[in-house]
């Protein structure tokens, strides 16, 4: 029982297990072409989530829309895909009881949970434009 409150509490503990139990799994499978398969097919879904989230971003009418602020909507996602992409090469790269598989798996799911979690967007109530 509480393990069903405690997840409950907030909405993005559910995705936050899977991956970690995912990510835990095929370490212990120790299938190379597994991994690589269901870890590309991971970081594919993210991106998509990722691209979706930010175009939903940029076309909110209340959100000024300056270089910076593109920066800001654009660069957390790309980064965490990019080094999602980093963690699975050192995954698939490197024999698996050695120091670099176990920091990617670490990696991988660190990031994986990055992309999951949601943004949260700055309150602008009580803020006067003008």
């Amino acid at each position: 029982m509480r393990l069903l409150s405690w997840m409950d509490a907030a909405p993005h503990r559910g995705p936050v297990l899977n991956i970690v139990m995912l990510v835990l799994l095929l370490g212990m499978i120790g299938n190379t072409a597994l991994l690589l398969c269901v870890g590309a097919a991971t970081i594919a879904v993210s991106a998509i989530g990722g691209l979706r989230r930010a175009m939903r971003a940029m076309a909110s009418p209340d959100r000024s829309h300056l270089p910076l602020d593109r920066i800001a909507i654009w660069l957390p996602g790309a980064t965490a895909l990019g080094m999602c992409a980093v963690a699975l090469l050192l995954i698939v790269e490197n024999p698996a009881s050695s120091v670099a598989h176990s920091l990617g798996l670490v990696l991988f799911a660190f990031e994986l949970v990055m992309l999951v979690l949601p943004s949260e967007r700055p309150s602008t109530a009580g803020v006067s434009k003008g």
